[in-house]
């Protein structure tokens, strides 16, 4: 699956980063999911490969407007763009009064049919992709996080085993495959089960909004083979913040996820106090890394809008771009 950073900063943009996005695509399919929707993430989809038309559900991860400005001017667009195809949007209890205020002042007509679920701790929904669990998180609003898990591969039938028996392909092949017992013509029975292979364990990710306690997300992150959580301070500078805000640190985030052992760790949602360039006189990401491979020993990247990521079957993560 690719998974594509439409926005990575903390709050407000910055001339590098936007605002909260994030895209996910499955292989051999161009259908997608857009997790939050902060201001401009709609101009961020523009310089992706990512197409409005395709877009499938977006998840609001809690109502900060870094979070979810953006979604009436993504939603307008769609309709300009005369686009039909459905789209459904979970988001926490508030979303369809937000939603009616906004077609109403703006006399937005849609074109396309549009589903709105209010999500709640607990939750649980499935598509033919994935199992996708609702977990609360620890903010100063109400914030929650995406377990994503996705469904095994289908099994496939063991076709080599089927000719050394002496059956070649035929119609019979589907009836086996489906775990069925067939009759030959001979009279001898063949049990489907006995012939298929194991089918591929899905992938399993998480994908957090805001979020002061890591510790939370500990049993879901224990199974997770990707996390996705901010990471907006450096211990130091939370440290001496006149008012403690409900954020990450990159030392609490790195500690959860190698005591979780967790395979794969992408951090996001980074203040902008911290320059992207290396530099001795000014906070930089590069103190946000080191922090971050200080606790955590896995594979670890610090987002940047437009990376795009891949984690393949094997639970490999790669950055391609």
């Amino acid at each position: 699956m690719e998974i594509i950073f439409l926005g990575t900063s903390a709050g407000k943009p910055t001339l590098e980063r936007n605002v909260s996005g994030i895209a996910l695509r499955i292989e051999q399919s161009s259908w997608w999911y857009l997790f939050d929707c902060g201001e401009a993430t709609q101009h961020r989809i523009m310089q992706s490969s990512l197409s409005m038309g395709k877009l499938k559900k977006i998840f609001i991860t809690h109502f900060h407007g870094d979070h979810f400005f953006g979604l009436p001017g993504l939603l307008s667009t769609r309709k300009m763009d005369c686009i039909t195809t459905p789209l459904e949007i979970y988001a926490p209890k508030g979303i369809k009064k937000f939603m009616s205020v906004v077609k109403e002042v703006a006399k937005m007509n849609l074109s396309f049919d549009l589903k709105i679920i209010e999500i709640e701790e607990g939750a649980k929904y499935e598509d033919e992709i994935f199992e996708i669990e609702v977990v609360k998180l620890d903010h100063s609003i109400e914030s929650y996080a995406y377990v994503l898990k996705e469904r095994p591969k289908s099994a496939k039938l063991n076709e080599e085993a089927l000719r050394e028996f002496g059956l070649k392909p035929s119609k019979l092949y589907g009836e086996l495959k489906k775990g069925k017992k067939v009759v030959l013509e001979d009279g001898r029975v063949i049990d489907g089960k006995d012939y298929l292979l194991d089918p591929t364990e899905g992938r399993v990710i998480i994908i957090a909004g805001d979020n002061a306690d890591p510790s939370l997300l500990e049993r879901w992150m224990k199974k997770a083979d990707l996390l996705i959580h901010e990471s907006t301070f450096t211990q130091d500078v939370f440290d001496n913040l006149p008012v403690k805000l409900k954020h990450t640190t990159a030392k609490s985030l790195g500690f959860w996820a190698q005591k979780a052992k967790v395979k794969n760790l992408i951090a996001t949602h980074i203040s902008a106090r911290y320059s992207p360039f290396k530099s001795d006189k000014e906070l930089s990401i590069f103190d946000m890394e080191r922090e971050l491979k200080e606790y955590f020993k896995g594979k670890v990247f610090i987002a940047k809008d437009l990376d795009t990521f891949y984690l393949n079957r094997d639970k490999e993560l790669m950055l391609l771009k």
